[in-house]
């Protein structure tokens, strides 16, 4: 029972999801942006920034919480397969979940694939034993620096800001550019603006027994904790 009534709610939702392409598509066309000449320009979205934004509201609230950890190997490298055809690499947005469409494994459907592949557990379950699937996951760019924990990766990219800027004062809106060798592919698109502000607003990542540790880090970096304080100054 619960079987059918998960495979009726994804026929639901593909018909949802059918109304989102058209909604893409008529946004694409609609996004304009004015210049400082005051001239107006079609500003173009990509797919995949729209795909990822809009997934999240036009979905239900269960939607993006699908476990698929228990998978196979084998079906999660065809959904890998497909992302890879679709968008060209593996650097797959920290939100992106897989569409309730035809072209994609149905048993992937309502998921966070980064959240599900780019995880230690899933990397020590399918692939640490396994030279054979290294191989294989290769040959389609596998981003394997982004199997490192996300403070891990958010110090690199701070360490980056700051031989890139100078300094650590990431404004809000910055978010790691992609195609960009200074940065590690581990990094883009990570949202790192969003990410110091949370840390700020809330001490994200600043919490049990690496708190002192890491506030420490970010301390030998020059982070600023109080902005306000700061440009007063």
């Amino acid at each position: 029972m619960g079987r059918n009534n998960s495979t009726a709610r994804l026929s639901l939702f593909a018909c949802i999801n059918s109304a989102r392409i058209i909604l893409l598509v008529l946004l694409c066309y609609s996004v304009v942006a004015v210049t400082s000449l005051g001239v107006v320009k079609t500003s173009l979205p990509s797919y995949r920034s729209l795909q990822t934004s809009l997934t999240s509201s036009l979905q239900p609230s269960w939607w993006g919480s699908c476990d698929a950890s228990n998978l196979p190997y084998d079906s999660a490298f065809r959904v890998l397969v497909k992302y890879h055809e679709k968008y060209g690499d593996l650097v797959i947005p920290r939100r992106f979940i897989v569409p309730a469409t035809n072209e994609w494994p149905t048993e992937w459907h309502g998921v966070k694939l980064a959240r599900q592949v780019y995880n230690r557990k899933w990397w020590t379950k399918h692939i640490a034993k396994n030279n054979d699937r290294v191989s294989q996951l290769n040959k389609i760019g596998f981003v394997w620096e982004r199997l490192q924990p996300e403070w891990n990766l958010f110090m690199e990219a701070m360490v980056t800001y700051r031989s890139i800027y100078g300094d650590v004062m990431v404004k809000a809106t910055f978010v790691v550019p992609r195609d960009n060798d200074e940065w590690s592919k581990g990094c883009w698109d990570l949202p790192l603006g969003n990410v110091v502000h949370r840390l700020r607003l809330r001490h994200d990542f600043l919490t049990g027994d690496t708190a002192i540790e890491r506030k420490n880090q970010l301390d030998g970096l020059g982070f600023v904790w109080d902005v306000s304080e700061y440009n007063f100054k």
